[in-house]
């Protein structure tokens, strides 16, 4: 979410209070007769106006002399407003099970075709990171990533934990496996990197540098890692010596995304300033940057054969040909910023989710003579109501399950590739049973606005002043 993006939060209309929160730090006011804003404290003696409350529950006075912390409670099936909204989706080869990661640190494991839940894994205390869950091929092992600084290993099929990783001392909020189910990589917002073995749940590696929250992991096959950092810095790791071999630094702004070659020769990068970079991992040198985007890129995925590089900025999702060097087609529909992309049937249809709230079906295809690409929009699907933050696929492209922050998860069968006919639409309720939601709670310096966001706080000039806790009363 970009600052103006943010901003206008303040201008959403106010929450209705149904009862009081219970806090670790503060008890709340008791429960007000109108739906209108209840303090839970107040930082110094300063007289202040508070603000109408945006839709996360808290908001912030106009005077920057002192901080005014609100709480409330939404009424039901304002789910996503209690930080209850899908942050994380995959599912097996076939889509028999889906399994849902969500901002109250809850892993759910659906049964899509009977509707039903196979289990929910319990264990986090706070959200389950942006992409925090990772499958190994033969689906016997689930990993979970949580903003709580621990990553969980569990056996997806009897529905247990098997390992708590223990050893960040800030949010874990990048995760993958290698593809044979050994070995876990998690990057925090505590500047490291930990290697973990699966087997025992033991840190074999933890590896240090960054300057920044580390926003991507990626293994190889190669045997390399490769990670990105909000100090603006990718880097290449051989994991073999356990040593940096390449620091790539061009970008002015944090790390967003980064993408790999299907040789790990290249490195794609899209960072805050905008600039998407590619990189050749021999030298670190940054041999191309692509063009025709406007604003960060916080999407970008890479075809099976390694030909297009996909990503999404703003409402377009440009198409850039790797072996010609340029952009080759600019895929319009959308009309909000692009969220999520996935691959699938090999690199001839991408699935794209935006905050407009759909999610797009796009045949692709590049043609060899010319390398000209040709694309057209196969299916609209609409049914969520907030944007759409994740998507997972079949490996035949026919079963999709997108996750929103409307709450909800929704699984799609998609007919024959000649009609691309929409068959069935499943919505799975997810009845959320706690939420547990960590606030940065800032004050403003000089003249400056504050603004207080969930777990990612764009503000003008602030001081991070203590990080509050709030468990809220069951809904």
């Amino acid at each position: 979410m970009q600052l103006d993006q943010a901003l206008q939060h303040q201008h959403q209309p106010p929450i209705q209070v149904t009862r009081p929160l219970v806090s670790r730090d503060v008890l709340l006011a008791t429960e007000p007769s109108s739906s209108q804003p209840i303090a839970a404290s107040t930082f110094s003696g300063h007289s202040l106006q508070p603000c109408k409350l945006p839709p996360h529950g808290l908001g912030i006075g106009k005077s920057a002399k002192s901080v005014l912390l609100m709480g409330c409670e939404a009424a039901r099936g304002g789910g996503a407003d209690l930080g209850c909204r899908v942050v994380a989706v995959v599912g097996d080869a076939r889509m028999r099970v889906v399994y849902a990661g969500t901002a109250d640190g809850t892993v759910w494991a659906w049964d899509p075709a009977a509707r039903a839940v196979v289990h929910e894994l319990e264990g986090h205390t706070e959200s389950i990171a942006s992409g925090g869950l990772v499958l190994s091929a033969d689906t016997r092992t689930l990993c979970s990533a949580s903003t709580d600084a621990t990553a969980r290993v569990w056996d997806p099929v009897a529905g247990v934990c098997r390992h708590v990783l223990r050893g960040h001392t800030g949010g874990v909020t990048a995760v993958a496996m290698d593809s044979g189910g050994r070995m876990l990589c998690t990057g925090g917002a505590d500047c490291s990197v930990h290697l973990w073995r699966l087997a025992d749940g033991k840190c074999v590696r933890r590896l240090r540098g960054y300057s920044g929250d580390v926003s991507s992991v990626h293994l190889c096959a190669n045997g390399a890692l490769y990670t990105g950092c909000y100090d603006g810095t990718a880097r290449v790791w051989d994991l073999s010596q356990m040593k940096c071999t390449q620091t790539l630094h061009n970008h002015s702004g944090g790390i967003l995304c980064l993408v790999v070659s299907p040789q790990g020769s290249e490195v794609y990068t899209s960072s805050f300033d905008a600039a998407v970079l590619c990189w050749r991992v021999s030298d670190g040198r940054c041999v191309r940057k692509l063009s025709g985007h406007s604003g960060p890129v916080l999407a970008m995925v890479m075809s099976a054969d390694g030909e297009m590089l996909f990503y999404g900025s703003s409402s377009q999702v440009l198409v850039w040909s790797i072996s010609k060097g340029k952009r080759v087609a600019t895929l319009n529909g959308h009309a909000g910023q692009i969220r999520v992309l996935r691959i699938a049937r090999g690199g001839t249809v991408l699935l794209s989710g935006s905050d407009d709230s759909t999610v797009r079906v796009w045949n692709i295809n590049l043609r060899v003579d010319d390398g000209a690409c040709e694309s057209s929009c196969l299916q609209v699907l609409r049914s969520h109501a907030n944007s759409v933050e994740c998507i997972t696929t079949s490996t035949c492209g026919d079963a999709i399950c997108s996750g929103s922050k409307d709450g909800n998860l929704h699984a799609w069968n998609l007919s024959l590739p000649s009609s691309w006919t929409l068959e069935t639409h499943r919505t799975l309720p997810i009845k959320f049973k706690r939420v547990v939601r960590t606030w940065l709670l800032c004050v403003a310096r000089k003249d400056c606005a504050a603004h207080l966001l969930s777990h990612q706080a764009f503000v003008l000039v602030v001081e991070i002043i203590k990080l509050i806790a709030i468990d809220c009363v069951a809904i």
